[in-house]
Order: structure tokens, then sequence, then C-alpha cells
């Protein structure tokens, strides 16, 4: 094979010929070539769509699990809340001015 240099930048040039001779250029080899690198790097899209529902059903999961919390806390809460605002007393006793005055 044979090529020419740039002497001004240093480059090599080689003919398209010269390059055919030396590796043929087989159209057929070649299509078939770039399809199984499109292939082998390519994802299927049985495979991704495996992978996008196995991601979802764990999104799913997750989102269950913090609506269980959250229900869990609200209702703590409400227990609280009820609580607090019980104007019932559970034992008779006075008031600090019936005490006062023994009343």
């Amino acid at each position: 094979m044979s090529g020419t240099q740039n002497e001004g930048t240093g480059e090599w040039s080689i003919d398209p010929s010269e390059l055919r001779r030396v590796f043929p250029w087989n159209k057929v080899v070649h299509e078939h070539k770039s399809t199984d690198v499109q292939d082998e790097y390519t994802p299927r899209v049985e495979d991704v769509m495996t992978i996008k529902v196995a991601m979802l059903e764990e999104q799913l999961q997750r989102e269950r699990e913090t609506v269980d919390d959250l229900r869990k806390r609200l209702d703590r809460a409400e227990d609280r809340m009820t609580a607090l605002t019980d104007q019932r007393q559970n034992s008779p006793s006075r008031s600090w001015l019936g005490k006062l005055l023994k009343l």
C-alpha cells in the first residue's frame, strides 16, 4: 500500500483505490457487521419494557409504604388531638374556686 505525506501538516493521505485493493469492500459483510454491532449495543424492546415494569413496581411499593406510614401518623395525631380536647373529667373534682371556698 502506498500513500503520500503532506510536508506542511505531516498528515498521510492514502488513495481510496489503494484502500480497496488492500481491504476489499464487501457490502453484504459490512452491512451484516454494522447490524450486529447495532444489535449488540441496542437493547431489545422486551428487555427495556421488563426493566421499566420492574422499576414501576418498586416505585408503586414505595408509594404504598409512604401512604401506610402517613395514615398511621394521621391516626396518632387524631388520637392526640382527641386526648387534648377531651373535656370530660374522669374523677369528680372541684374547681380551684370551689377548693378555695371549700364548696
